[in-house]
């Protein structure tokens, strides 16, 4: 019931409610909220495109949040509980030579890290933050707007529980899902082409790093 009340009070706040919430979306990504959430929560306020035009800027910003963070006050921290893992290695592997190519091909991944680790993690590679945070931009879009628009059907499919019809004619209702599904297979077939690409940048990297684990398990104390 809270959440529906903060909902509507942001909502009924008009343009200082959508900064408001660029503020909450912010924070909440720093602190490990759900970005699937929070990016659907803004469809659901302010519909597909003023959604998209507020998270756009919002998670590139909180990317680049946590991507200093990692840099600075919290490498320790973050270093402890991801800079083991073999995947981490030969991202930072790839990140040396190809870093704006890397990051780009991460974040058009529908599935690949939760998306407040993997802006704390990319902190501890070597690529470069200008490239980081342009790769994210242009990663980061599709998927923002496939949430935004799931968070917009939302917002009619309630309407639609509570009896109201919506103002939208049939059209431009069939528009909407059309641009739905168009939007949902996009970001599958680009998620598709950067996990192969991504595999192919990073394979030798992985196959060296694990050759370099076994002959250290394999050298006499």
């Amino acid at each position: 019931v809270w959440a529906q009340e903060v909902v509507e009070w942001v909502r009924d706040l008009g343009p200082r409610g959508a900064l408001i919430y660029s503020l909450i979306y912010v924070v909440g990504a720093v602190f490990f909220v759900p970005e699937t959430l929070l990016t659907a929560a803004s469809g659901f306020l302010y519909g597909p495109v003023y959604g998209t035009l507020l998270v756009a800027p919002a998670s590139v910003l909180a990317a680049s949040i946590s991507f200093l963070l990692t840099r600075s006050v919290a490498r320790d921290w973050v270093a402890k509980h991801v800079a083991r893992s073999p995947r981490f290695t030969a991202i930072d592997h790839g990140v040396g030579k190809h870093g704006f190519k890397i990051v780009l091909l991460i974040r058009l991944q529908p599935v690949f890290l939760p998306f407040s680790v993997l802006n704390y993690g990319l902190g501890l590679t070597r690529v470069r933050l200008r490239d980081y945070v342009m790769a994210s931009a242009i990663g980061m879009l599709p998927l923002n707007i496939l949430y935004v628009y799931l968070g917009s059907a939302l917002h009619d499919l309630t309407h639609l529980v509570r009896g109201n019809l919506p103002q939208n004619g049939v059209g431009e209702q069939a528009m909407f899902w059309i641009g739905l599904a168009a939007t949902a297979l996009l970001v599958l077939v680009m998620g598709r082409i950067a996990h192969q690409a991504l595999r192919r940048q990073l394979g030798g990297a992985i196959v060296a790093n694990n050759n370099h684990q076994l002959n250290v398990e394999r050298t006499p104390e």
